[in-house]
């Protein structure tokens, strides 16, 4: 049991140091004097313990509890590593160089998650800081609808049923949408919400020998839509335009750019790369309000800091996500009828479970930063009855 703890710390250690390494600049050069000035004492008992959370050994206060700890997606070098809880808000599989994305303001967005994948599976991910809605610039609207141009279809594929891929570019970012049919545009709609410049649509369960009508409709973030000619194509044979996936991907390291824009009740966020990627966006899936922290409990003029629940269930999850299923004990939940928690084990404001729960936070004389001397006499505390006869 000794030797399990000593590797499991051993690996905890490795993961924060990691981490730190691939922790912004500023951050981590990040003054520490104001907390220092209110919380001496504090820090020294912690000091004295024999297992110390290396941040917190470092006294980099910043990394775990301010909220500014990324000011923007280029800060993150593409090693963001993402929450196991998060909300997807959208995603393109679609390569392209620039995707838009449209976000209801109701989101209330305060950090977003980009990823970045190309066809050989490669991921680049990046944190991104979202200001608050009202202090963000508006795009000014037109009233132009996209052009549309380039309509080819790249692939057929026949067999029991046809399948057919089109493509097709507009000269600004733009939704995408076919209406087709067999004597005419219109019995079936297919398309994406997103907002690209190259557009791929696949039409599926198509009948083969047959001859197929369509039309494009494509429309920009202000609604202004193009519909195109009618096109046509026959499921008579198959081919394919489709240059080979598996070509040498670009030596070029992936650079991203992101802008976050409003318009009337939306997020716009523009993200441009120097190469062809999907894109997915995602958020933090987070609670009801009664798990943030209450701006009343710090003194007038105390710095803003995260919520609750990130310092004491997201933070642990992103940086500690390699040990994810090794400790299977869940968390973000209230406890069974009959297990007492003690109070020594402190919970969410809304009495649910948190990794701190179990652990301590910033150091402790116990392997694993545990609350108690033994993983048993931890257990012990809230699951009496499962120990009962041992």
């Amino acid at each position: 049991m000794s030797l399990i703890k000593g590797l499991l710390s051993s690996i905890i250690l490795q993961v924060a140091v990691l981490v730190l390494l691939h922790m912004p600049a500023d951050i981590l050069a990040a003054e520490t004097d104001s907390c220092l000035e209110c919380h001496k004492i504090n820090v020294d008992d912690e000091l004295r313990k024999t297992y110390i959370h290396p941040p917190f050994l470092e006294k980099k206060c910043a990394l775990c509890h301010s909220p500014d700890w990324v000011k923007n997606a280029a800060d993150s070098n593409g090693k963001s590593l993402l929450p196991q809880k998060t909300k997807k808000l959208g995603r393109d599989d679609n390569p392209a160089r620039t995707h838009l994305f449209s976000i209801p303001k109701e989101y209330d967005l305060t950090i977003l998650f980009i990823e970045a994948f190309n066809k050989t599976s490669e991921s680049y991910r990046v944190k991104l800081k979202i200001d608050p809605f009202d202090s963000l610039n508006t795009l000014s609207s037109d009233d132009k609808p996209p052009e549309i141009n380039a309509v080819e279809v790249i692939e057929v594929i026949k067999d029991s049923l046809a399948s057919a891929k089109i493509q097709w570019h507009t000269d600004e970012l733009s939704s995408s949408e076919i209406n087709y049919g067999m004597v005419q545009p219109g019995s079936h709609a297919v398309g994406s919400g997103e907002f690209l410049s190259k557009h791929t649509v696949e039409l599926y369960s198509l009948k083969p020998d047959v001859t197929y009508h369509f039309k494009i409709i494509s429309e920009d973030i202000y609604g202004n839509s193009k519909e195109s000619r009618a096109y046509s194509f026959s499921t008579d044979k198959s081919y394919s335009l489709i240059e080979d996936a598996h070509r040498e991907s670009s030596t070029e390291p992936l650079k991203l750019r992101s802008e976050v824009f409003r318009s009337e009740d939306n997020y716009l966020i523009r993200i441009s790369t120097n190469q062809d990627v999907g894109m997915e966006i995602s958020t933090y899936d987070l609670p009801g309000a009664t798990m943030l922290q209450n701006p009343a409990d710090f003194p007038e003029n105390h710095p803003s800091m995260k919520s609750i629940y990130e310092t004491n269930v997201l933070l642990c999850q992103t940086c500690h996500r390699i040990l994810s299923g090794k400790f299977p004990h869940p968390v973000h939940f209230r406890a069974r009828l009959g297990n007492n928690i003690p109070p020594e084990y402190p919970r969410l404001a809304n009495g649910q479970m948190s990794c701190l729960t179990c652990h301590e936070y910033h150091a402790s004389s116990n392997a694993i930063y545990l609350r108690k001397s033994s993983e048993r006499e931890l257990c012990i505390g809230c699951h009496k009855r499962s120990f009962r006869n041992q």
